[in-house]
């Protein structure tokens, strides 16, 4: 494998150790899924994001970002995405500027901004997607498995999925919980 940088990245947060940290692995270009899987599980981060630009001059986009997990390749992540662009900034010295990266949800604008020597990075997620709630049996077997009761939801978020290019469980839980 050639040799990488790796970067960890604590998104969300301007303190070391605070946030939600993801692996950036830049010029990521002649990495295979595998080695990228490698890289990943070994950084035992939730997901780790490899960037590297297209073989071809795209129009439409300037990167790819692929995302690992530990154990598998997923569509995208938000972290993982502030963390890989403010890696690329800092490395590359950016200006204010709107990169569009390509990922398997489709191409998404990211806006860079310089500010005080610093980067804030913003991100356009995919699509918003809502499922129909979940029928009271299988809510019931999720909030069991959860070590919760049914009057620990709050009724006026229903158990579901929700995406926007990654799907998750959604669940609406009462604000006094002990």
């Amino acid at each position: 494998m050639k040799e990488v940088i790796v970067y960890q990245i604590d998104s969300f947060t301007k303190e070391k150790f605070k946030g939600n940290p993801a692996g950036v692995v830049l010029n990521a270009e002649h990495m295979t899924s595998e080695e990228m899987q490698l890289v990943a599980r070994e950084l035992n981060n939730s997901e780790t994001a490899f960037v590297f630009r297209p073989d071809i001059q795209e129009e439409n986009f300037d990167y790819h970002v692929r995302y690992f997990t530990p154990t598998t390749e997923v569509p995208t992540c938000g972290h993982a995405t502030i963390a890989a662009l403010y890696a690329l900034a800092q490395e590359y010295q950016l200006d204010s500027c709107t990169i569009r990266i390509n990922t398997q949800i489709g191409i998404l604008p990211i806006h860079i901004e310089r500010k005080n020597n610093d980067y804030l990075i913003t991100m356009t997620q995919g699509s918003f997607e809502l499922s129909p709630a979940f029928d009271d049996l299988t809510t019931q077997k999720i909030v069991r498995a959860l070590g919760l009761t049914m009057d620990s939801l709050d009724q006026k978020c229903p158990v579901q999925i929700a995406s926007t290019g990654h799907s998750k469980v959604m669940i609406g839980i009462k604000k006094n919980q002990s």
